[in-house]
C-alpha cells in the first residue's frame, strides 16, 4: 500500500469513527430539541463525513509536513529522510565522495546529490527525476538529471540501490547499489550510510564522509 493510501485510510477511520459517535449521541440530542428536520440525518451524516474528513486531512497533513516524528512513523520501513553519505571511483580511479539530501513528504521523494572530490571541489551534482521504494522487497530506485562539470551537457541516469536494514519493518540505515548514466551505461557502485535525518551542511558532511571511506 503506497504512503498516500495509507494516509488517506487513516483519515477515513478517524472520519467514520467520529461520525459514528456524531450520529450516535448528537443527532438524537438536535432530534429532540426540533433543530433538526425529519429525514437531516441523512444531510447531516453527508455534509458532516465530508467536512470531517476534509478537516482531519488537513490537519494531519499540517502534522505529517512538519513533524519529523510524525512522517517517521507513518512511512515506517520506507522512511529515507535525511542526509546520505557515500563514496565512489571514477573510470579514471579518482575518489569521489557522495552527499545526498533525502526529502521526503507525502506526495514522494526527490533526491539532491551532489559529487565533491576530497578537497571539497564539486565534481558532479544531481536531482531525481522519478523514485519508487520498494519496502517489501527492499530496493530503492530512481531515474536523475545530472551535471558533470567536465561535460558540456547535463544527462539522466538510473539509480538501483538494496536498502540496508535491521528487519523489513525498520526504516534503512545504509543503501549498497550503483547508479548508470545513460550516456554511456557504465556503472559506478556505491554504498551510503544515513549520517542525519535532518539536511546536513556539506562541509560537515564531507569531512564525516573522509573519515568513513
Amino acid at each position: 500500500m503506497s504512503i498516500a493510501n495509507r494516509f488517506h485510510l487513516f483519515v477515513s477511520s478517524c472520519t467514520v469513527t467520529l461520525m459514528y459517535l456524531a450520529l450516535l449521541h448528537v443527532v438524537p440530542t438536535l432530534k429532540a430539541t426540533a433543530l433538526l428536520p425529519p429525514y437531516g440525518e441523512v444531510a447531516f451524516a453527508f455534509v458532516g463525513t465530508v467536512g470531517c474528513y476534509l478537516l482531519l486531512a488537513r490537519i494531519l497533513r499540517v502534522f505529517f509536513d512538519r513533524l519529523r516524528l510524525a512522517r517517521k512513523l507513518l512511512l515506517g520501513a520506507e522512511y529515507v529522510e535525511g542526509t546520505w553519505i557515500g563514496c565512489f571511483t571514477t573510470p579514471t580511479g579518482e575518489k569521489k565522495y557522495t552527499i545526498e539530501h533525502f526529502e521526503q513528504t507525502l506526495d514522494g521523494v526527490v533526491i539532491r546529490g551532489e559529487a565533491l572530490t576530497p578537497n571539497g571541489v564539486q565534481y558532479a551534482q544531481w536531482v531525481s527525476i522519478a523514485v519508487s521504494i520498494d519496502a517489501i522487497n527492499g530496493i530503492l530506485t530512481y531515474t536523475y538529471q545530472c551535471d558533470v562539470h567536465s561535460r558540456n551537457a547535463p544527462f539522466q541516469g538510473i539509480a538501483v540501490f538494496q536498502l540496508e536494514r535491521a528487519n523489513s519493518r525498520k526504516p534503512p540505515h545504509a543503501l549498497s547499489g550503483y547508479s548508470a548514466d545513460l550516456i554511456d551505461g557504465v556503472r559506478s557502485g556505491n554504498r551510503e550510510y544515513k549520517l542525519s535525518d535532518g539536511v546536513l551542511d556539506k562541509t560537515a558532511a564531507l569531512g564525516v564522509a573522509k573519515q568513513r571511506f
